[in-house]
Order: structure tokens, then C-alpha cells, then sequence
């Protein structure tokens, strides 16, 4: 009977597969830190390459898609009951413009919104718009495609900008498209403001007294002749000064204000009635409220904007360059380990 083997003595027992004498066992792995750290730093270097170009000029566009709303209000307005043809005093009116961007009629370019405006007050609605415009994504100017249209015109040519401003194109004098007069008047630049802490440049467009481009409507004669009987054909007539609160970077408007006086005037005057009727006359402007929330959206996306132009690529690429230089500091300093382990086996 074979006596049982003794037990192995500390530090005696079989050796690992492939230890052998002068050879010594294989340690665990270990990542090599330098090279980790040189990998990330050129990482974060690249994309703050990126993100000013491709990136941010994704974002510095005019956008193709969502919804825009302005609402104004005006009191003490005074207007023209058409139902009875009386002239109403210290009217409250409300004007709505309300946009809608359709992303599939446009292209990577262009983008094209379908707007409609209203005018309402105690005894309904007091005149409408709709229309639909494509504009230039980068310049924001109006381009002729993708079914564009003023009140089912598709001959009328929208020139120069509609809704928005170029994003970031600083402050300058730009034609600016009235879709009633189907015409443009240019927008001056008149300073800066702060509209509820967001810096705005403000904008001012004057529209001279411009025939509107719906044909003559049948009147009463005795709005411009008391003593006339039966109808004439009237024109309507439209004069407006409108004020734009632009936010510069997002080339969003946040506050609108609108002056406007529309005017009946007969195709044929009489030698003595009178050459119009006003129509329309009010002082319309955004509510504090709605301008508050229109410059907090803008106030957004011009931080986006920011960050992606230059506070993020800057911070970006000095932690990429950072980490590079920790990286090849290491790597010059760390010892060889196979000179190392050849030097332990002499």
C-alpha cells in the first residue's frame, strides 16, 4: 500500500501551467492609463471641433417645424360694424397670428409656414388672412416654392423677411413682407430694449398708405354722402407702423406692436361727400404676459446657441487638451517595465 504524499509546504506546490524557472507568472491585465488618457483627451478635442460647425450650424437656423402664436390686444380701438354701419368707439379688439411650420412641404433648406391671422372684437371676427410662405433657412428671406400662396393668390411674390429673423445676423435695415399690401417696407433697426430681462434689438416698419389687394366690396353710398342712396364700390385702404422686439441670436420675434388705420375709400369720390370712412383704428400690442413667455423660449434656444457656438467647444477642448498632456507627461515618466523585469531576472 502507497503511503499517502506528504502535503506541499507553503510556496512549494504545483506550479501554474506554463511557470517554469526564470519565467515568471502572468499578472493580471491592467489598462495603460496614459494611452486611455491621450484616447479621451483627443475625444473631446474633436468634438469641440464639431460643435461650432456642423452642430451649431444645424441649430443657428430658421426653424421647419412647430408653432408660433402672437397675440395683441388693443382698447379704446375704434372700428366700422359692417352688420349695421355704425362706427364703434373704445372697442377692445384682439389680433391673432398664428403659424404653423410643415416640415414635409419644405426641404433641408427651406423651410414653409402656413399662417393665418384674425381680427376679432365684441361682434366677431372684423377680417382674416391666410397664407402660406417658404423662406431661406440661413437668410430667413422669402423664396418662391413649395405652394406659397397670400389668401389663395399663388401669383403674389413674398420679398424679404416673414416671421423670423436671420438667427445671429446682427442688427441691420431688411425688407420685410406685409401679406395684406403684398409688398415689402423695409424694417429699421431703432435701438435696443429688454423685454423682461432678454436683450432685444428693435426693429420699426412703416407701411405707407397701400390699397389692399382684395377687389372692391359694395358699400352703402351714404358712409361717404348722407344725402347719397343704393351702393358704391369701396377699396379698402391700409396704413400701419408696426414695432418688432428680435431677440439677435435666435432671430425669434418676442413682442409686437401694430398701429394700424384701415379706410374705405370709394372707387369714384363725389364732389362733395367724403374720400373715406375709417374702417379700422387701433393701437395693437403683446401683453406684458405673452411677451414674458415669448422672450423665455428665445432666452432658451439662444443658450443653446451660445453653449454650442463657444462656451461648450471651449470647455471642451481645453479638458481634451488637458487630458493629452497628462497623458504623454505619464508616458514619458513611467518606467519601461520590460527593461524592469529584464533587470529583476539578472
Amino acid at each position: 500500500m502507497t503511503p499517502p504524499s506528504p502535503p506541499d509546504r507553503p510556496g512549494t506546490g504545483t506550479p501554474e501551467r506554463g511557470a517554469g524557472p526564470g519565467r515568471a507568472v502572468p499578472s493580471a491585465w491592467r489598462p495603460d492609463l496614459p494611452a486611455v488618457l491621450v484616447a479621451a483627451g483627443a475625444f473631446l478635442v474633436t468634438l469641440a471641433l464639431l460643435l461650432p460647425g456642423p452642430v451649431h450650424g444645424r441649430s443657428a437656423l430658421v426653424p421647419d417645424s412647430g408653432r408660433l402664436s402672437w397675440r395683441l390686444e388693443a382698447d379704446s380701438a375704434r372700428y366700422l360694424d359692417t352688420a349695421t354701419w355704425r362706427t364703434r368707439e373704445d372697442a377692445e379688439l384682439v389680433r391673432r397670428i398664428d403659424a404653423v411650420g410643415s416640415p414635409a412641404a419644405g426641404s433641408a433648406g427651406r423651410a414653409v409656414w402656413d399662417v393665418r391671422t384674425a381680427t376679432t372684437g365684441p361682434d366677431g371676427t372684423l377680417g382674416h388672412l391666410a397664407w402660406r410662405v417658404a423662406v431661406d433657412r440661413s437668410s430667413g428671406e422669402a423664396v418662391r416654392c413649395c405652394g406659397a400662396h397670400v389668401d389663395g393668390d399663388h401669383l403674389a411674390r413674398p420679398h424679404g423677411l416673414t416671421l423670423w429673423w436671420p438667427p445671429g445676423a446682427g442688427a441691420a435695415e431688411r425688407p420685410l413682407f406685409d401679406p395684406e399690401s403684398r409688398t415689402s417696407a423695409p424694417a429699421v433697426p431703432d435701438g435696443a430694449d429688454l423685454v423682461s430681462g432678454v436683450p432685444t434689438e428693435r426693429y420699426v416698419q412703416t407701411v405707407a398708405a397701400t390699397r389692399a389687394s382684395e377687389p372692391a366690396r359694395p358699400v352703402p353710398a351714404r358712409l361717404f354722402d348722407a344725402d347719397a342712396r343704393g351702393t358704391v364700390g369701396a377699396e379698402r385702404w391700409l396704413e400701419v407702423e408696426r414695432v418688432y422686439w428680435v431677440e439677435p441670436l435666435t432671430g425669434r420675434v418676442v413682442q409686437l406692436r401694430e398701429q394700424r388705420r384701415e379706410t374705405l375709400r370709394p372707387e369714384e369720390a363725389g364732389p362733395d361727400g367724403e374720400t373715406e370712412r375709417v374702417l379700422l383704428a387701433a393701437d395693437f400690442q403683446t401683453p406684458p404676459e405673452e411677451a414674458a413667455a415669448n422672450a423665455a423660449a428665445a432666452d432658451r434656444r439662444a443658450l443653446l446657441l451660445r453653449l454650442t457656438s463657444t462656451d461648450l467647444p471651449a470647455a471642451l477642448g481645453g479638458a481634451g487638451a488637458l487630458l493629452v498632456l497628462v497623458g504623454v507627461l505619464r508616458r514619458a515618466h513611467r518606467p519601461d517595465r520590460r527593461r524592469s523585469s529584464a533587470a529583476g531576472r539578472v
